[in-house]
C-alpha cells in the first residue's frame, strides 16, 4: 500500500513539470527586423552585451526571467544583432502551457558597465551614467506557447526588434573634484 500511495504522489507531482510551456528564445534566424541595433543603427555585436528576456502573464507582471543572460556574437559573426542562448534555446515558461498567452520583453545592455539590468534601467531612467554605454528594452510583445510537436510555434514571431539608447556620460566625480582644486589653486595664486 505504501508503494502504491508513494508512486501515486511522484505521478502527480510530475504532470505539472512535464506540462510547462515552453519557447525557443533565439532571435537567429528570424527576419532581420528581430535583431538588436547599436545605438547609431549598426547591428550589436560584442560579447560585453547580453540580452535578457523577462515574462509574465501581462505587461504589468513582467518578473519571471528564462534563464541566464545570453551574451550577443563576436564581432566576426555571420548573425551579428543576435544573441547567443548557448544550448539551453528552448526554455521553459514556469505556470503556463500549450495554447496561453504570455507577455515578454528582452532587455539589453552593456555587462562590464552594469552587474544588471535593474543598473541599466536605473542608469537609463536616470538619462546619464559615468561613462558612455548602451542599453536598452522591446517593446512587450505577446508569446502563444506552441508544442514540441511543432517546433515552429516555439518561435517568438511577435518580438520586435530594437536600438540601444546611448547613454552620455557625465564627468565622473573625481574629474569635478580636480577641476575645483584647479581654479582654487588659480584663484589662489593670483591674490598673491
Amino acid at each position: 500500500m505504501k508503494t502504491l500511495v508513494c508512486l501515486v504522489m511522484v505521478s502527480v507531482s510530475t504532470v505539472p513539470a512535464a506540462a510547462q510551456g515552453q519557447v525557443n528564445i533565439n532571435n537567429r534566424g528570424l527576419p532581420i527586423a528581430q535583431i538588436i541595433r547599436d545605438w547609431v543603427g549598426r547591428p550589436l555585436v560584442g560579447t560585453n552585451f547580453v540580452a535578457q528576456i523577462v515574462y509574465g502573464a501581462n505587461a504589468g507582471s513582467l518578473t519571471a526571467t528564462l534563464g541566464d543572460v545570453m551574451p550577443f556574437r563576436v564581432a566576426t559573426t555571420a548573425y551579428p544583432g543576435t544573441w547567443n542562448p548557448g544550448s539551453a534555446g528552448i526554455r521553459t515558461l514556469t505556470g503556463f502551457v500549450a495554447g496561453n498567452t504570455v507577455s515578454m520583453r528582452v532587455n539589453v545592455w552593456d555587462s562590464t558597465v552594469f552587474s544588471s539590468w535593474s543598473a541599466a534601467s536605473a542608469a537609463l531612467s536616470a538619462g546619464h551614467y559615468w561613462t558612455i554605454t548602451q542599453a536598452g528594452s522591446s517593446a512587450v510583445f505577446s508569446y502563444t506557447v506552441g508544442t514540441a510537436g511543432d517546433p515552429r510555434s516555439l518561435n517568438i514571431m511577435d518580438f520586435t526588434g530594437f536600438s540601444l539608447t546611448s547613454l552620455p556620460s557625465d564627468p565622473e566625480p573625481t574629474t569635478i573634484a580636480l577641476s575645483v582644486v584647479g581654479i582654487a589653486a588659480l584663484l589662489w595664486s593670483r591674490r598673491k
